[in-house]
């Protein structure tokens, strides 16, 4: 069955501040989690400045030694200043066949210590490698006519990916030893009518593949139920598979009860790769509302790049939802 994306079911006996929970297979997102499982989860705002949420099951992972004997379970804790700051902790443990494969702790926080300035990130680590897997920390600054956003991030891959849970995330494609350090900025212009410019600079500092600057500007429009948006941006890196010029559009229209959704990102290296000059990657999506509380979607995708030469996806969807008040 790991050709099944997901299919759960959510319960929400409460209106207000009671427990809701979740059955079946889905992602589950929470602190330091974002996995795949076969289980269940309940969340519960005790109070509007507390809240609690756990989760167990199995994991649903790909081409390693099936799941037979696995068990994965974590939560998150948080405590909340309503529209001033959350501060969350949360954990993930991960058996398999009765081994430690993954013990990994988070700690997240969102602040709006002023009117203009807001700030969020987070810190996770490894508890097995006994190292920090990762930092990731923005802050954002709306003024009048200009929004400002800037990023720090730093990780290290061999605590991040010392037990990996998809075939993509090798060591070999990866880098053995490899660590990466992000600090960037953007500045994103409204010009009115529902269009709006930014330019982005990002500099990369490699552990073993160098420097490299990921610099550009996107454009994007809306109209009445027609958005979308267009993108050219330039990766400039001491190494081959950091050279390359990104192109990507994207494009949303609904009307009655159909949405489309197009998006489309080319990658053109500056030298061939494995042969490959062009890497790309085309999605679409397609949703139509049956009724006020039943939709059904596909999606489907084709990308080609260096490490996979052909890959195709189709993704049937459908959604019921059970409130009478939607």
């Amino acid at each position: 069955m790991d050709e099944l994306t997901y299919a759960f079911l959510t319960y929400a006996p409460f209106k207000d501040y009671g427990p809701a929970f979740k059955i079946g297979r889905y992602y589950v997102f929470g602190g330091v989690a974002a996995d795949q499982i076969d289980g269940v989860q309940s969340s519960w705002d005790i109070t509007t400045a507390t809240g609690v949420s756990v989760f167990g099951g199995r994991p649903v992972e790909t081409e390693l030694d099936g799941k037979r004997g696995d068990y994965i379970y974590g939560g998150r804790v948080f405590q909340r200043i309503e529209k001033k700051a959350e501060v969350g902790a949360s954990f993930l443990k991960e058996d398999d066949d009765g081994g430690r494969y993954r013990e990994e702790f988070g700690l997240d926080v969102w602040l709006l210590p002023i009117k203009n300035l807001e700030l969020q990130g987070h810190s996770f680590w490894n508890n097995i490698t006994k190292g920090w897997m990762e930092h990731s920390y923005t802050f954002r600054v709306p003024l009048q006519r200009v929004v400002i956003s800037g990023l720090y991030a730093r990780s290290d891959y061999r605590n991040a990916f010392s037990a990996r849970t998809l075939s993509a995330f090798s060591p070999d494609l990866l880098g053995q030893g490899e660590g990466l350090t992000k600090i960037g900025a953007s500045v994103e212009v409204p010009l009115g009518g529902g269009v709006s410019a930014s330019i982005n600079y990002t500099g990369y500092g490699y552990r073993k593949s160098g420097d490299a600057r990921y610099y550009g500007g996107t454009a994007t429009a809306e109209w009445q139920s027609l958005s979308g948006g267009i993108s050219i941006h330039r990766m400039d890196g001491e190494v081959e598979r950091l050279r390359y010029l990104e192109l990507r559009a994207y494009v949303k229209k609904s009307f009655r009860r159909m949405t489309f959704v197009m998006d489309a990102i080319n990658l053109r290296y500056e030298l061939p790769i494995s042969g490959l000059k062009d890497a790309y990657s085309i999605n679409g999506t397609a949703t139509y509302k049956i009724n006020n509380s039943l939709s059904a979607g596909v999606d489907i995708g084709y990308s080609k790049n260096p490490d996979f030469t052909n890959n195709a996806m189709v993704l049937m969807k459908l959604v019921y939802n059970f409130r009478k008040d939607l």
